[in-house]
């Protein structure tokens, strides 16, 4: 079985604002319900993908670290005061909203780059962007 070295999410760093990507399980079945292919096909669609499938792909990216939730600031509020985890699922709107701001502030070029960056971070691809397959 073939392990990554250095499975670290990626950060970015917009004004004062510090997004974590990471390409998680949470990340994958984000992105298969978004784009709607199982996960053994995203490779084939993200190989040449539509703008749609990048904004998806970063809003995955993001879900594990900042999931986007109307009810999210009231809900981890409360968690907090009961000494509880919140399971906060996001909103595919919210998501892409915040994903838009992320891909406008840096550029689809620079996107781009920190996304073949998550995907080699990743504990699930390989950094040719091959699935790693369970031994």
């Amino acid at each position: 079985m073939v392990t990554k070295k250095n499975p670290a999410p990626v950060t970015v760093k917009i004004g004062a604002e510090t997004y974590t990507m990471h390409l998680g399980i949470a990340a994958l079945i984000y992105l298969e319900k978004a784009i709607g292919v199982p996960v053994a096909e995203l490779k084939d669609v993200l190989d040449k993908p539509k703008l749609e499938h990048v904004r998806e792909l970063v809003a995955a990216l993001l879900v594990e670290h900042h999931p986007q939730s109307r009810i999210a600031d009231i809900t981890l509020g409360l968690s907090a005061a009961l000494g509880r985890v919140a399971n906060v699922t996001a909103d595919p709107a919210e998501q892409a909203r915040l994903a838009n701001r992320l891909i406008d502030a840096i550029g689809l070029e620079a996107t781009m780059d920190i996304v073949g960056k998550a995907m080699e971070a990743s504990p699930h691809f390989f950094a040719d962007g091959t699935e790693a397959a369970a031994a």
